[in-house]
Formats: C-alpha cells, structure tokens, sequence
C-alpha cells in the first residue's frame, strides 16, 4: 500500500515538474495580451507536445512559431514564423550598414521583395479578422474618415484611427497655441499636406507570395502633397537608384515623430524604421509593439 502511494505521489510530481517546465512562448504572451477582442486562450497538449491556440472559436498549434491548422501535414520550415523580426525603437540609420547588410539588401531588389523567404501561413489573421477569403473580409470593411480624409479598413480599427485622429489633432492644437510655424516637420504641416489616406486593398505584398496587410483592412498609408520631392517606398526608389538603402533619412518623406509615436501607442508599426523602407506605411500589429517595448519577457 505503501509503495502504491509512493508511486502515485513520484506520477504526480513529475507531471506537475513537467507541466511547470513548459513555460508560454513571449510570442504567444505577446498575443494573448494585444488582442483582447479575439477571444485567445492557449494550452499546452502534452499529447503532441505542443501549445494549442484559440482564435475567434478557430483551433490551431504553435508550431515552432507558425501558427498552423491543428490537423495538418503543413511542416513548420515551409512557412515563415508569425512573428520573425524585432520591431525597431529608431530608425536605421544607412550610414551605419555595414557591406554585408548593404548586398543583403541590394539582393532584394534583384530577387524581389523578400522572395526568398517563406510566406506566413495565414490561418492566424484570417480568425483574427474573418478574412479566409475576399468575400468574407469584406463584409468588415467599413468607410471613414481619417484627418479629413475617406479610408476603407476593417471595422475593428476604427474606433483606434478615431483616437490616433483625435491625438494628432490635439499635437497641432498645442503647436497653435505654441505659435510654432507650420514647416515641414510639425504636425500642423503633416495634417495640413495629407493628400490621401488609402487603406483596404486585396493583394499580395509586391514581390512576394505573402498577402499584404491591407488585404485585411488593417494597413493604411497617407499620402502627403508633393511627395515627390522626397523618397517615400524602397522599391520605388530602386527603379532609378541601384544604392536605394543609402538614401539619407533627410531625403526621405517621413511624419513628425510625435504622429509616429501616437500611432504606435494604439498598436501600429511604422515601415519607416524597416530596413526596406515604407515611409508612408501603417498597420496594426500590436504584438510587435508589445514585444519591444517588454524585452524582459520570457
């Protein structure tokens, strides 16, 4: 009776000992935390030794930092994890690359926009969005305005454009008060200079088999006046300028910093601090945001 018990009490020990040393990847913290409309949970299946996500009521597994179909033959190195770059505090500065970093990049003009690389399997952002397909994401796709300007995007970040609207707004109040010129590089000059705003577009990102993140409705980019006299997209730019990635940052279009900073308060990157460049480029990725600004998490 004894050993009986002995035995049971060593199960119950080490199943506890292996349940407390599968700890959650700061990945799926990441997203457990930045979309709290979606109805997460996540467990961790013993059985096939791997996290299980619920997204929206869709079951899926965390394969090796993919989020995949849970009854699949989809092996994880055929797709690109969901979360597989750092999003950066500043942005890069192309005086400090190095000639490896700057054939890396000049690579992607060659081979098109980062082609080599696998695509995301897109089983996450379909739940997050109901967007399997083109008809489905529609039905969410709403119209408003942004700064004065019409936008089609996904219901879900309305209310967030609204209150990034309303911040920047507040910015150009304080510089009124302030008396501070309207020049390039103040709010008042951005507001002022937006000429459109667009938003949902069903597409791949160019050069890639990857769906672009305005294909959900959850991208914009504003698009000032006169742009032209600056760069605004690496691709762009490559068409005439084979050293693109060297192009100061003086010569390239950007929003005052305080815009950048609103819009990364309400979970949105900037392409302006990615290697290849999109300076007029917003979406909302709020698990990315989480992640840098918590570096600590394990």
């Amino acid at each position: 009776m004894k050993k009986s018990i002995l035995i049971l009490l060593c199960c119950l020990c080490f199943n506890l000992w292996a349940f407390q040393k599968v700890s959650l990847p700061k990945e799926l913290v990441a997203i457990e935390k930045s979309y709290p409309q979606a109805h997460i949970s996540t467990l961790y299946n013993y059985e096939i030794q791997d996290w299980i996500i619920t997204v929206n009521g869709k079951v899926m597994r965390w394969a090796e930092g993919r989020i995949l179909p849970i009854k699949s033959n989809y092996k994880a190195n055929e797709w690109r994890k969901i979360v597989d770059y750092e999003y950066a505090s500043a942005i890069p500065n192309p005086e400090a690359y190095s000639p490896q970093e700057i054939e890396a990049l000049s690579r992607n003009r060659i081979l098109g926009t980062q082609s080599a690389k696998p695509p995301y399997f897109l089983a996450f952002h379909d739940a997050l969005y109901d967007g399997i397909n083109r008809v489905a994401v529609e039905k969410h796709i709403k119209t408003t305005s942004f700064l004065g300007k019409q936008v089609n995007c996904h219901e879900v970040i309305i209310p967030l454009l609204k209150e990034i609207e309303m911040e920047i707004y507040a910015l150009e109040d304080t510089e009124k008060k302030a008396k501070i010129s309207p020049i390039d590089g103040t709010v008042q000059y951005f507001v002022a200079q937006l000429s459109e705003v667009h938003g949902y577009a069903w597409r791949d990102i160019e050069g890639t088999e990857s769906r672009s993140f305005h294909s959900w409705g959850i991208a914009i980019d504003v698009l000032p006046k006169g742009w032209n006299s600056k760069n605004m997209y690496w691709q762009w730019s490559s068409e005439w300028n084979d050293k693109w990635m060297l192009i100061p940052l003086s010569r390239r279009w950007m929003p005052p910093d305080q815009v950048v900073q609103v819009f990364e308060k309400h979970g949105f990157i900037w392409g302006g601090k990615w290697a290849l460049w999109d300076t007029m480029h917003f979406e909302y990725r709020p698990e990315l945001i989480y992640l840098r600004d918590n570096k600590g998490l394990q």
